[in-house]
């Protein structure tokens, strides 16, 4: 391959041990389901209903499901980047188009597991974990559902309604991210920042985060696929294709915006504090301005040196010496409030 699919170590892929295979064949609106079938049966099914459009989809990344990728041709490598949680998201268009997904794009971790969705001919197939139990889902609320036409098309409306299907998966996940978001901004905007709100909030970040560096990734593929929904044969699917593509577009904005506001969030939030802070340092600083002229006198008059001396201080001999030291704090005092209170310090600050 030409390109990175992966930023890490695959040397080390772990396979999953259960698996099963899902197959449903369909054509004119007729649609045969078979679940739990075995690899042979699987293959079995594929060679005797060839004039038929089918879907078979191998939940879990095990060496029994991968060994069926390879029975259908799909390069090493490619079922390597399928099965390895460090593969980024791509498009490879060979006989076949592979299109590899993550599972939880916004799981916060690029570590994750995949989705893979392969177009052969008139065969789609689809691999994911075996926890994410998707299947009948989709068959319920897509492929059976009333005024569904997917099993009276095509496979590539199939392949689109798949993709269709993750995307909103995506998007579901995405309003839950944005929501919790929300709730800890309100307590960001108000400049209180604790320990505990910084560590609930930094996942979220990682989320956003991680998600829109899929999400751009994605997108940056799915330029491949336009090109080949052109052909005259599928052109009847490029609206469908365009809403997809769109679809994915419009959230890797939302993503990349609710990111900005995370971290301009952030900003205020620190900036807020900040300001906090430089009041009290502020209100400090005039307290303590009150206090110099205070301790001064307070301090020169304390040394209490002899009388009998020539150096002494003669306000301490005074009658009103006392209510002489007393005024000259008082007016120390009403200078100082005079000036600061000139300049807006304590207008500002109390």
């Amino acid at each position: 391959m030409n390109k990175i699919t992966s930023f890490g170590d695959m040397s080390q892929i772990k396979y999953e041990s259960d698996s099963s295979i899902e197959q449903i064949f369909f054509r004119g609106g007729e649609v045969e389901v078979h679940s739990e079938v075995s690899i042979d049966t699987a293959m079995e099914n594929l060679a005797n209903k060839a004039h038929l459009f089918s879907w078979t989809h191998l939940s879990g990344f095990s060496e029994e499901n991968c060994r069926f990728l390879a029975e259908l041709g799909i390069n090493e490598i490619f079922i390597e980047d399928i099965v390895s949680p460090v593969s980024f998201p791509f498009i490879e268009i060979d006989d076949y188009v592979l299109l590899l997904l993550k599972e939880d794009i916004f799981s916060g971790n690029l570590e994750s597991a995949n989705i893979a969705l392969l177009l052969l001919k008139n065969r789609v197939v689809t691999i994911t974990s075996n926890s994410l139990h998707f299947f009948n889902r989709f068959v319920d609320k897509r492929l059976m559902a009333k005024g569904s036409h997917i099993s009276e098309d095509r496979v590539e409306n199939l392949f689109l309604s798949l993709f269709d299907f993750f995307v909103d998966r995506y998007s579901d996940r995405f309003k839950k991210i944005k929501l919790n978001y929300y709730e800890h901004s309100e307590k960001l905007a108000t400049g209180e920042i604790s320990h505990g709100l910084i560590r609930s909030i930094l996942p979220i970040r990682d989320q956003i985060q991680k998600g829109a560096f899929l999400l751009e990734k994605v997108e940056d593929e799915l330029n491949v696929l336009t090109n080949f929904f052109k052909k005259e044969e599928l052109q009847r699917f490029e609206d469908f294709w365009d809403e997809v593509h769109e679809n994915i577009k419009v959230l890797n904005l939302k993503a990349q915006s609710l990111l900005d506001n995370f971290n301009s969030t952030i900003n205020l939030s620190i900036a807020i504090s900040s300001s906090k802070q430089n009041e009290a340092m502020m209100l400090l600083a005039v307290l303590s301005t009150f206090f110099v002229p205070l301790t001064f006198i307070t301090g020169l008059y304390g040394m209490n040196f002899t009388t009998h001396s020539p150096f002494n201080m003669p306000e301490l001999s005074w009658k009103y010496g006392y209510f002489f030291a007393l005024a000259l704090m008082l007016i120390s005092v009403l200078t100082v409030f005079i000036y600061l209170k000139k300049k807006k310090w304590i207008g500002r600050s109390v």
